[in-house]
C-alpha cells in the first residue's frame, strides 16, 4: 500500500482554533496515522475538485507532500502554500504547487501548477491553472488547463489548450495524452506543429509526437507549410496537404501520404502523388509511386511512373510511362524516360519516343529527343525517325 506523508511547517484549522494547542496537536496526529495506515484503500474515483467533501479543519500552510510507492520508491516529492485533506484523508487539495514527480524512483518530471488534487493512494495528481510540466530527459514544457497524470496506468493526460515547447519548435493542440513508457504523445484537435530551422508549420485534427523517434505524425488532412523570413516579415513560400504527413525532425524529412499535393512558390510547380518524400536540407522531393507534375505558369503537365525534382537546380527526372502535355493537349509526348529543366523550359526524353501534335497535324517517333515543349519546338535524334503529317482530318490515333 502507498504511504502518504506530510511535513508541516505551520497549519491552521478552520474551526475550533479555541481550543488551543492540545486540541491541534490531535489533529496532526490524526493526519499522520491515517496517512501511515497499511489498511487497503479503495481506487479514488476521479470526481472533480467541486465534489471532493473537504474538510476546513484539515486546512495547513507550506506542506511538504511526499508519496511512497508499493516497493518503497519515492513516487512525487511537492512542496504546496496551501492543502486542504478530505474528511476521509483519501485526497488532498493544494495550491501553489511546485515539486518532483518520479518513475521507480527516477526523478522525471518537475511541475508547478496553481492548484492540483492528490489521491492518497498515489495513483492519480490533478493540476489545474498556470501548469508547468518539464520532461528531464529532452528540456520539453508541457502546459495545458488541466493534466492528470496517472503514474500505475503511464500515463499523463492534457486537457484544453495544450502546449508542448522543445528546442527544435513548439506544438499546441486541444487535448493530448502522453504514453510514458513509449515516449509517444497522442494528440487530437487543431493541431498545430512548428520547427525552427527550417521553419515548418504542419497542422491537422489528430496526430502524435514519437518523442525518442523525433517523428511528428498528423493525421485527417494534414497542411504544412514552409516559411522563409523572421517574425511579421515571415510568409509562406511552399505549400503541401495530404491525407497523413510525417515530419522527422532529425533529419528533416516530410513524409506525405494519400493524396499528396506540394505547391513551390519557385518555381511556380506543382507536384501530386499518393506518396513524396520532401528532403528539406537536401532540397530534394522524390516518389516511387505514379506523379504529376504542373508548370503553373505555362501549364505544361507531366506524369511518370516514379521521379524526382531537384528543388534548388530546378530539374525534374521522370521514369517509366513518362507523358508530357502543352497548349491544352494540342501537343504530346511519350518516353520512357525525359529530364525537364524547369528555368528554360526544355525537356530530354529517352526511350521510345512518341510526339503527336493537333495543329498542324503530325507524328514524331524515335528512340530520343530534346526541345522545348510549350514552343513546339524539338529535335528527334538517333536510329530509324519516323515523321507522320496529316494535312487534313483527324489524326486517328
Amino acid at each position: 500500500m502507498p504511504i502518504w506523508t506530510s511535513s508541516i511547517a505551520s497549519f491552521r484549522r478552520m474551526s475550533r482554533c479555541a481550543r488551543g494547542g492540545v486540541a491541534c496537536a490531535a489533529v496532526v496526529g490524526m493526519v499522520f496515522v491515517a496517512g501511515c495506515s497499511r489498511t487497503p484503500e479503495p481506487e479514488v474515483e476521479r470526481t472533480p475538485r467541486s465534489s471532493i467533501d473537504a474538510d476546513p479543519s484539515l486546512t495547513f500552510q507550506d506542506v511538504n507532500l511526499e508519496q511512497i510507492d508499493r516497493s518503497g520508491q519515492k513516487r512525487w516529492s511537492i512542496l504546496a502554500e496551501r492543502v486542504t485533506y478530505s474528511r476521509n484523508r483519501k485526497t488532498a487539495v493544494a495550491s501553489g504547487l511546485g515539486g518532483k514527480l518520479f518513475d521507480d524512483g527516477e526523478h522525471v518530471y518537475d511541475l508547478k501548477a496553481s492548484e492540483g488534487v492528490l489521491s492518497q493512494n498515489g495513483e492519480r495528481i490533478v493540476l489545474t491553472g498556470e501548469i508547468e510540466v518539464l520532461d528531464i530527459e529532452d528540456g520539453t514544457v508541457f502546459s495545458a488547463d488541466e493534466v492528470e497524470w496517472l503514474p500505475e496506468e503511464d500515463r499523463m493526460l492534457f486537457e484544453g489548450n495544450v502546449s508542448a515547447v522543445h528546442e527544435d519548435g513548439n506544438l499546441t493542440a486541444k487535448s493530448g495524452e502522453l504514453l510514458e513508457a513509449d515516449r509517444v504523445l497522442e494528440l487530437e484537435g487543431d493541431i498545430a506543429i512548428e520547427t525552427k530551422d527550417p521553419r515548418i508549420r504542419l497542422t491537422a485534427e489528430k496526430g502524435n509526437w514519437q518523442m525518442d523517434e523525433e517523428l511528428v505524425v498528423a493525421e485527417g488532412t494534414a497542411i504544412v507549410e514552409r516559411y522563409e523570413g523572421e517574425g511579421e516579415a515571415a510568409k509562406v513560400v511552399d505549400r503541401a496537404a495530404a491525407e497523413t504527413a510525417s515530419l522527422d525532425l532529425g533529419v528533416q524529412l516530410i513524409t506525405l501520404d494519400g493524396n499528396a499535393e506540394l505547391l513551390f512558390g519557385q518555381p511556380p510547380v506543382s507536384i501530386s502523388s499518393d506518396l513524396l518524400l520532401w528532403d528539406l536540407p537536401g532540397e530534394l522531393l522524390s516518389s516511387d509511386v505514379p506523379l504529376t507534375i504542373v508548370n503553373r505558369a505555362n501549364q505544361v503537365a507531366l506524369s511518370g511512373a516514379r521521379g524526382q525534382f531537384d528543388i534548388g537546380e530546378e530539374v525534374l527526372e521522370l521514369t517509366g510511362g513518362v507523358q508530357a502535355l502543352a497548349d491544352g493537349d494540342n501537343s504530346r509526348l511519350t518516353a520512357d524516360n525525359l529530364t525537364w529543366f524547369v528555368a528554360t523550359e526544355t525537356f530530354n526524353a529517352i526511350g521510345n519516343v512518341f510526339y503527336r501534335q493537333l495543329d498542324p497535324q503530325f507524328t514524331l517517333r524515335g528512340p530520343q529527343a530534346e526541345g522545348k515543349l510549350e514552343a513546339e519546338t524539338f529535335v528527334v535524334t538517333g536510329g530509324n525517325v519516323v515523321t507522320e503529317i496529316v494535312p487534313d482530318g483527324p489524326l486517328g490515333f
